[in-house]
């Protein structure tokens, strides 16, 4: 009998990517059992996935009255809502860089969505777009003042901005600071506008490239989730790319290994294809953690990065100086205050009487099983990512 993963991951290939799938025996499956569709809801969701879902057991001839069915729809509308209203904004954005006459280039969901079958499939929880660093400054200003947002944090290379409706535009500048390069150093040169507009478009291998490398960061914190596997996949259907390119951009980059152990991850799950130790670790990792990652995932890993649990502890209690330039961003023009800062750090702790939740925080995360780390030990240095 299919698995749970098994079911989900057929669903979206069969939507997304077109994929002939066994829809009778998945029928079967789930049409004389309701608590797996209850699970199958619960982890599309987790992976912000549930309307595709939702479309694929219409389809299929799965559906009924009972109250999960009416929670997939309740996602499937919402996409939909959420798709307009965020295209409806990037196009504000995009007016108020044109009027100031700013270069961007849209990243990320703004550039996939069109290659999925319906723009509504392809949810994105914010606006992503690059700016030329020197340009950085003005492109905050034309946000706020043309498309009434506010700056909310502004660091390691974006500046986020919110609006009173609660969306969230971020604008990016390349941060030569990167742990994994997910914006090489010649992305202005690849890109191209038309018309002499200040909307430039990335060429095929460099948004194919730069749509893996940002999967590879976020596998190598906390998780990713479902998303980008698929984004990859489409890509590669949608687009006519020179592999042979892109081979040597993940290799300069030192990514290549990285970019392989996904790419086999993704054929594991789109085109039943044997996984390996490594996949299955992947697997985990990335299912676990949901679309955006969350706290036992990032805790793992920190567990992980830090050397252990003694080593990590110590780093909750004594941040290294880029997580305290993070906190206090002062630091960066004035290293030599950073042990004033700890002090700082420790008052508003004592005098907050934030104590007692951080030793809770801290006895949670002790508990993290030895085994978990030792699988992303293995998974990091497996995919060359240290």
């Amino acid at each position: 009998m299919l698995k749970l993963e098994q079911i989900l991951m057929s669903l979206l290939a069969r939507e997304v990517l077109g994929k002939s799938v066994n829809d009778k025996e998945i029928c079967g499956i789930l049409s004389v059992d309701l608590k797996k569709v209850e699970a199958l809801y619960e982890l599309s969701n987790l992976h912000d996935m549930s309307h595709i879902v939702c479309l694929a057991l219409k389809n299929i001839g799965v559906w009924g009255k009972e109250d999960v069915y009416r929670k997939f729809q309740r996602q499937q509308t919402m996409a939909v809502y959420r798709c307009e209203k965020q295209l409806y904004e990037l196009e504000k954005v995009a007016s108020a860089l044109e009027k100031a006459e700013i270069p961007f280039i849209p990243l990320k969901g703004a550039c996939i969505r069109p290659f999925y079958p319906q723009s509504w499939m392809r949810t994105s929880s914010d606006i992503d777009i690059l700016v030329q660093k020197k340009d950085k400054k003005r492109a905050e200003e034309a946000v706020v003042n043309d498309c009434g947002y506010s700056v909310i944090s502004s660091a390691n290379g974006e500046t986020t901005l919110h609006n009173e409706n609660g969306f969230c535009v971020e604008l990016h500048h390349r941060n030569e600071k990167q742990r994994v390069e997910e914006i090489p150093q010649d992305v202005w040169e690849k890109a191209a506008c038309r018309d002499g507009s200040s909307k430039y478009l990335m060429s095929n291998e460099m948004l194919y490239y730069h749509t893996v490398s940002h999967m590879i960061k976020h596998v190598a914190w906390s998780g990713c989730g479902i998303k980008p596997f698929l984004d990859m996949y489409l890509l590669e259907k949608s687009l006519s790319l020179d592999f042979e390119a892109i081979t040597q951009m993940f290799r300069k980059a030192k990514l290549l290994k990285a970019y392989n152990a996904l790419h086999k991850t993704a054929e594991y799950w789109f085109d039943g294809k044997e996984g390996d130790k490594l996949t299955s670790i992947i697997r985990k990792h990335v299912i676990m953690g949901g679309a955006y990652g969350n706290q036992i995932t990032g805790t793992n890993m920190l567990h992980r990065n830090k050397g252990g649990k003694i080593r990590y502890i110590f780093s909750l209690f004594l941040p290294d100086r880029q997580e305290m330039e993070r906190r206090y961003p002062i630091l960066k023009e004035h290293p030599s205050r950073l042990p004033l800062y700890h002090i700082k750090r420790w008052g508003h702790l004592i005098f907050k009487g934030r104590i007692k939740s951080s030793a809770e925080i801290v006895g949670k995360q002790m508990a993290v099983p030895k085994e978990n780390v030792k699988e992303l030990d293995y998974m990091i240095k497996e995919m060359g990512l240290g």
